[in-house]
């Protein structure tokens, strides 16, 4: 068996669409992430630019109840001194600069806020942002101190208005999911304000969990789909599959062989891809963060979503094989393994449906397992009047999947030896 395992592995190995598309996952991981570091030194992503810093990174820092007082008291301090503010000049600031005001800028997220509460009406919100002072600007040699101060002081400020802002929404909502789903942010909203959290640069965690979702998932899933769509195909083109059989190996040896080799082809594909993730965003944004998030840690996210993507790319090769089992020619096997595969992803994208228990069916099917819709957002399903974690689904999915496609792989694959 191990002989046959082994036999059957290499012949995965060697399909040419397999290492086109590998090689062309890695040219698009490594575009991502460069493409990615560019948007995190222009301020597109992140609280603040990576040149704003000066090069330095924001330490890591706890913030709760016991320290926020004192963390507001230093950043009022801060905010206070003459000497770090400078003249602005318009004609002299470069494209692409943010600017920081201090104390004398406005708060657009509290302000906006207060005019949804009703607490202030436009009239006054603009009023405030008209007095503004925006002639003085914080010097760019005391930016590194300032965000040490102002945005621990900023999350947790964000995290109370989280807090009023969902509970307020879900006294908005009719439909009873939609209430349970803002009173669970809330709750977690709530517990990130209770129990404490970090704050920190983050910026390499933070473009791992963006490259493992959509944007370069989908090679993750090519290469799986065209690595194993001729598994069975490949052999009944070329009528090798008779000289197999023909052996010491019975039909079930040679299905299990082939399974096998397919969930250790998974696994190699999935760490492939993992470590180019991992190597290529810490090598140009850093590994610092791993102890910052709200709820959880972005090393804990990440040891909670691997296991996941792990099990979507193993039910995707299960129905690659199930479908290459039924077909003779690699193309087509190939062209339906990619439509029944993705499927699922194009419904959640483009279509909109009040059920919520068919979207939540489909967000848990085996390519947004290995997408990682679940990772960017908290993704809850409704079940039984109870909000509960997406990828709890994930086993039944699983469960599911693997009982259809193991029974289809044999029988369609004894079925084309009876015909022959």
């Amino acid at each position: 068996m191990k002989t046959l395992v082994k036999f059957e592995l290499k012949k995965i190995l060697k399909n040419r669409l397999f290492i086109g598309i590998f090689i062309l996952a890695l040219i698009g991981m490594l575009a991502f992430t460069l493409s990615s570091v560019n948007q995190y030194k222009l301020g597109n992503y992140g609280s603040h630019t990576i040149s704003d810093m000066g090069g330095e990174k924001l330490p890591e820092i706890f913030v709760s109840k016991a320290n926020i007082d004192e963390l507001r008291q230093s950043l009022t301090q801060f905010e206070n001194r003459d000497e770090i503010y400078e003249a602005l000049d318009s004609s002299k600031e470069k494209a692409g600069d943010r600017i920081y005001f201090g104390k004398n800028g406005a708060d657009m997220n509290l302000l906006m806020w207060k005019l949804n509460k009703g607490e202030i009406t436009e009239e006054e919100m603009q009023s405030i942002l008209q007095n503004a002072n925006t002639s003085l600007k914080i010097k760019k040699e005391y930016l590194p101190e300032y965000f040490k101060l102002y945005e621990p002081v900023k999350r947790y400020e964000s995290t109370l208005i989280n807090v009023e802002r969902h509970e307020l929404e879900a006294k908005e909502q009719e439909s009873e999911y939609d209430k349970l789903l803002y009173l669970k942010y809330a709750q977690l909203a709530k517990e990130s304000i209770n129990n404490g959290f970090t704050v920190g640069y983050d910026y390499g965690w933070a473009n791992i969990f963006s490259a493992l979702s959509e944007q370069t998932g989908i090679l993750l899933v090519l290469v799986i789909i065209f690595g194993l769509c001729n598994v069975f195909t490949g052999e009944y083109s070329n009528s090798t599959d008779a000289l197999l059989l023909s052996t010491k190996n019975g039909r079930g040896k040679v299905v299990g062989a082939k399974i096998i080799a397919s969930i250790i082809y998974c696994f190699m594909c999935f760490c492939a891809y993992l470590l180019m993730a991992v190597t290529i965003n810490f090598a140009f944004l850093g590994a610092d963060g791993a102890n910052v998030g709200f709820n959880s840690s972005n090393v804990e996210r990440f040891f909670e979503i691997v296991p996941a993507i792990f099990l979507g790319c193993v039910l995707i090769g299960f129905i690659t094989l199930a479908i290459s089992a039924f077909l003779t020619k690699q193309v087509t096997s190939a062209a339906v393994s990619l439509i029944v595969c993705i499927v699922p992803l194009g419904i959640s994208i483009f279509t909109y449906t009040s059920n919520i228990y068919f979207s939540q069916t489909v967000a848990a099917m085996p390519v947004n397992m290995v997408f990682g819709t679940y990772i960017l957002t908290d993704y809850f399903a409704y079940w039984n009047n109870e909000l509960i974690d997406l990828k709890v689904l994930f086993i039944p999915v699983a469960v599911i999947v693997t009982a259809i496609c193991i029974p289809v792989i044999y029988t369609a694959y004894c079925r084309h030896q009876v015909k022959n």
